[in-house]
Order: C-alpha cells, then structure tokens, then sequence
C-alpha cells in the first residue's frame, strides 16, 4: 500500500498532538464497527500533515484553549478521511459510494505518490536544506505551544514585578529562539521545561530592554 507522504516524522507522531494515523489493513481494511475505521486508508489521506498551534476560540459564545493538533491537509480541497468520518462509513461503504476498488483507490494513491517525488526535482543538498527547514518549522510549532502555556503560568508574576512589555509574546520569542538556535537546541528546550524557562527569562530581559529604549 502507498501513502501520498511519510509518515514517520516523529515530531507529527507525538501523541499529544493526536495525529491521525494510517491502517494497518490499508485499501484491504474491511472493519465496519460505529463509523467505519478511525485510521487512514491509502488514497484519502490528502496531501500532507499539518501541526495546528494551540489558540484560544470561541464555542457557543463561550471561549475555550484548544491544544495544538496534527490534521491532514489537501491544498484547500476537502481531505476524504475527515469526509469519511463525517459521514460514518467504514472504508468499504466509502469506496462503493465513490464508485472505486480498492485496486484503484490504491493506483489512484500509487500515482499521487510518484506525482509528489517526481515533480519537483532537487538534488541532494537542496533536498535535505528543505528537510532541515520544514523539521525546524515543526518544532517551532510545538514550541510555540509550551512557550504560550509557559507565557500564561508566568504572565501574573510579570505583570506584578512590572517586568511585562507589550512585545512579550509568545510568537516573538519562538522566533527568537528559532533564528538563534540550532535543532538540537531547539529539541531539548522541547524536552527539558527548565531549559525552556531559563531562555524565556533571558529573552524577556533582551525584549524589555529593546522596548524601553524606544
């Protein structure tokens, strides 16, 4: 079976993020349980994954946090696997309603594969230079999600001292910390809380002495 795209970047694999995940059965999957099979079957995947930062919205009028999450996404098209799931079908209903096999679904997935490697032709160093960039963008998305939640906890203690500036965000400092540093440095501010708190103390003093010279 062929997937339009890789699945094993472990940063999108993080459980907390809830990444949706591919079939063990692929296109053979036959489970017909309370609507059809959570997992992603080749051919409905959509076109990549995408890490969702954590935001504050609005429900009913009400304003809740709702964390970052891994979705599939298809260049503004609707992703099949979410239509799937939204209309309750297991994979085989959904192949008859689409009028497919699964031969073809997974040829129609085969050629969307070869489609992607085959159309944009990079040699090795610019392909790894992209991988490098994208792998960073990824953790910067996570990041940024500790550094808000970190922003949150710390924010009354700030404002108290009267340490807050207005250019003390959240997204102003990922930033920071994305030009200044390299992808190890960046992994372990991810893993090591204490780590991540001292380099927020740090960037809050470099941007509450740029915003007090102005």
């Amino acid at each position: 079976m062929s997937y339009a795209f890789d699945w094993s970047n472990s940063e999108m694999n993080n459980p907390v993020l809830n990444s949706p995940r591919p079939c063990s059965h692929g296109v053979n999957c036959t489970y017909n349980g309370d609507g059809g099979c959570a997992f992603v079957h080749p051919g409905e995947e959509g076109t990549g994954r995408r890490i969702f930062s954590a935001r504050i919205t609005t429900v009913n009028g009400n304003q809740i946090w709702q964390k970052a999450t891994v979705r599939l996404v298809n260049s503004g098209k609707k992703v099949d696997f979410y239509e799937r799931r939204r209309l309750k079908m297991s994979w085989p209903e959904w192949l008859e309603y689409k009028g497919l096999s699964s031969a073809s679904a997974n040829a129609s997935a085969n050629a969307s594969a070869n489609a992607e490697r085959v159309s944009t032709p990079v040699n090795d160093a610019m392909l790894l230079q992209q991988r490098q960039k994208k792998h960073k963008q990824e953790i910067g998305n996570m990041l940024f999600v500790k550094v808000s939640e970190n922003m949150i906890a710390g924010m009354p203690l700030l404002i108290a001292e009267g340490s807050f500036r207005e250019n003390m965000t959240a997204g102003k400092m990922t930033g920071m910390f994305l030009e200044a540093m390299s992808i190890p440095e960046l992994l372990t501010l991810l893993q090591d809380d204490n780590a991540l708190a001292q380099r927020m103390i740090e960037a809050c003093d470099v941007l509450k002495e740029h915003y007090d010279m102005q």
